[in-house]
């Protein structure tokens, strides 16, 4: 019976997999968690391969926290780079400068 419901779980994923691809929200209706810890179980594996869910969970805190990280890292370069740019001169034929000379 186990080895029937991961069977009928791969035959579904492959049924549906043109519909994910084009809408990946249909996974929003899955308990992923479940699955992932689901199909080994019904395939036999040993439970000592899978983590605790609480390690699980602070590997995915710990990864969360360090994306952030990156994503503050580079608004800061990012936006170095732009108050860098703040005093440079105009150049000559340049929308700005342009613009300038017609309000002149």
């Amino acid at each position: 019976m186990k080895l029937l419901e991961v069977k009928s779980l791969a035959n579904g994923i492959e049924v549906l997999a043109p519909m994910i691809e084009a809408s990946p929200d249909m996974i929003d209706n899955w308990d992923t968690d479940a699955i992932a810890r689901g199909v080994p179980e019904r395939l036999g594996w040993s439970e000592d391969w899978l983590r605790d869910i609480d390690e699980r969970d602070e590997i995915r805190e710990m990864r969360m926290i360090q994306m952030q990280q990156e994503r503050v890292q580079e608004m800061a370069l990012e936006a170095a780079k732009s108050a860098g740019q703040l005093g440079k001169a105009v150049e000559p034929g340049s929308i700005i400068s342009e613009a300038a000379r017609q309000v002149a």
